[in-house]
């Protein structure tokens, strides 16, 4: 069985004491709805990873159920949290059944494999037959490669070198939240907190050198210094992978650079955090767009992919 991240295998062992106890638990108390409400948020938290209906279904009753009759013990943080989750679940839940996944049978390779990395191996899966969709002369834009899993399923994908061409955009520089993810250390001294991780992204595609191009930026400074993001191809951008957060300022600014590129019926987006619980400001976004966002595919993970029509 894989290891649970810290933070949810904390919470596991927390509620499954709780449903120990459960004799002694007041079921009025604090502490109670305190655990429902976690309960909720853990049970959509995986619903959010598969879109499952029968669990959506499910979760929708448990959310029903905590804010029908709210308990002021929750406060107004955790019911507006509360309340964001119930909203999009019953948004999810109109939207069609997922077909049976086609990148299910795609094998990455050891290499690949062996990078750490943030996504589910369905997710990895899902890029490497991506990959193998998009045509001969494909331009992607990617934000957050961080050590570039995703750039070389793409790139394995794609097969033998042709005119396609990966942009990963990153500022490259090491933050102390990406110790989680890293259990080994494969490539020897380890990066700190404000070091460059460029050469170990560069070492991760090299055998796709030159197709991936490295541009080390900060995105999010342009949300001050009123610059954008500049795409220096001037062509169609087929696919655009997203993976720096849900900051909704900074999601317009992509949008607005990016967009124009962008043909209907052919360009897709694929957001990496959809699926995460905290992700409000980019389903709000989503949604917004929707008249242009049509859902696409959903590997298991937080991964979904839309078509821009």
């Amino acid at each position: 069985m894989p290891r649970l991240p810290h933070a949810r295998e904390t919470a596991a062992r927390v509620l499954t004491h709780v449903c120990e106890q459960v004799d002694w638990l007041d079921r009025r108390s604090t502490v109670a709805e305190t655990v429902r409400a976690a309960a909720a948020v853990l049970e959509a938290s995986e619903f959010l990873r598969t879109e499952d209906r029968t669990q959506g279904l499910a979760v929708s009753a448990l959310l029903d159920r905590l804010l029908d009759a709210p308990s002021t013990a929750l406060g107004p943080e955790r019911l507006e949290l509360l309340a964001g989750l119930r909203s999009h679940v019953r948004t999810l839940l109109r939207q069609p059944d997922w077909p049976k996944a086609p990148w299910a049978d795609v094998v990455v390779s050891s290499a690949g494999q062996d990078v750490p990395t943030m996504l589910t191996e369905p997710t990895m899966r899902f890029y490497k037959w991506l990959g193998g969709t998009l045509s001969e002369r494909a331009r992607i834009a990617e934000f957050g490669p961080w050590l570039g899993s995703s750039t070389r399923c793409l790139c394995e994908g794609m097969g033998e070198p042709a005119g396609q061409s990966v942009d990963a955009y990153d500022s490259f520089v090491w933050s102390g939240w990406m110790d989680t993810y890293v259990p080994t250390r494969p490539y020897g001294d380890w990066p700190r907190p404000g070091d460059s991780f460029l050469s170990l992204f560069q070492e991760t595609v090299r055998p796709y050198h030159p197709r991936v191009v490295a541009h080390p930026c900060w995105i999010d400074d342009s949300l001050d210094s009123g610059e954008r993001p500049a795409w220096d191809h001037l062509e169609l951008v087929e696919l655009l992978v997203y993976d720096m957060g849900p900051d909704r300022a900074l999601l317009d600014i992509i949008w607005e650079v990016f967009s124009p590129h962008f043909e209907p019926e052919r360009t897709l987006l694929v957001f990496n955090e959809y699926g995460k619980v905290h992700a409000s400001a980019l389903w709000d976004f989503c949604d917004d767009h929707a008249d242009r966002l049509r859902p696409r595919y959903k590997p298991d993970g937080t991964a979904k992919a839309f078509l821009y029509v």
